[in-house]
């Protein structure tokens, strides 16, 4: 049991850890903490923690036999504990810091954060998780209906070149 929750840990928590992110300017740094704080994005925690205490569900309930419902409470809590206490000590900013860098400038953080503070920044802030979430929700259904018509349009083609593919 033990090797096997520790097994689940590390594949749910596998993630890059940015190292080179003592390379980025400590002005540009701050600038990046304001962005993360003003677009919410330090909240991430809380709907990771909910995929996270899926996942692991499922897959303790999977691999072991029946587990008293207090193991999943338990796993909940902690798992919550542990993504809160890191976002606190800064890991999440860390990693964030050269992907931040790479692609936006100081005058682009600067910008963006002029927006996110005006009434339309706040406002989309807010509507965004619903947003990400409907549209997740309507690209896979535009995925599910574009799959099946790309899979008559490639069986149609197929037949017409002569080739036959069997089940």
């Amino acid at each position: 049991m033990k090797r096997t929750l520790l097994a689940v840990l590390a594949c749910c928590f596998t993630w890059p850890i940015a190292s080179a992110s003592e390379d980025v300017d400590p002005a540009k740094r701050a600038l990046i903490d304001e962005l993360l704080e003003v677009t919410g994005a330090l909240e991430i925690g809380s709907s990771m923690a909910d995929a996270l205490v899926t996942q692991m569900s499922d897959t303790l309930r999977r691999v072991n036999d029946p587990l008293p419902e207090r193991a999943f409470e338990l796993l909940e809590e902690e798992i919550i504990a542990t993504i809160n206490d890191a976002v606190e000590r800064g890991t999440f900013n860390k990693i964030m810091y050269p992907i931040y860098d790479k692609y936006l400038t100081s005058d682009d953080l600067a910008s963006l954060l002029e927006f996110y503070r005006s009434d339309v920044g706040r406002r989309f802030t807010k509507v965004l998780p619903q947003m990400t979430q409907e549209s997740m929700l309507a690209g896979q259904q535009w995925g599910i209906e574009i799959g099946t018509e790309a899979a008559e349009r490639v069986e149609k083609r197929l037949a017409a070149e002569g080739i036959e593919i069997t089940d």
